[in-house]
């Protein structure tokens, strides 16, 4: 019998390039695990692709956000518990699918892909 099935949300500025980018690399990671995990992404920005809603945190088991910043910006903003928010450390400077990107992503992700 599997576990639970988590939910995951990757938060970065414009929703772009790195948080779309964590949610391509969870969701095969998970797969290739046999991971149960739902996976979204959005931005903080009012130019975001996607743009963050507290629904959308809100529905979140954990939120990954790649700045310091952003964890506040929930916090405050958002009303999200600081203990289900985890800062990736990821600055801006990365396009989507960078292949180091991706292994910098893998390497931080991977205590959050276990059964």
């Amino acid at each position: 019998m599997g576990k639970t099935s988590r939910r995951y949300l990757f938060v970065c500025a414009g929703n772009r390039n790195r948080s779309p980018t964590a949610e391509d690399v969870v969701r095969a990671m998970a797969a290739q695990r046999g991971l149960d995990i739902e996976v979204r992404s959005a931005g903080l920005s009012p130019f975001a692709e996607r743009l963050l809603t507290k629904e959308m945190a809100d529905w979140a088991d954990l939120i990954f956000v790649m700045e310091d910043y952003m964890a506040r910006e929930l916090e405050t903003t958002y009303g999200q518990d600081p203990r289900k928010i985890v800062c990736l450390d990821i600055p801006d400077m990365y396009e989507r699918g960078d292949p180091v990107l991706v292994y910098i992503l893998k390497e931080a992700l991977k205590p959050y892909l276990t059964t």
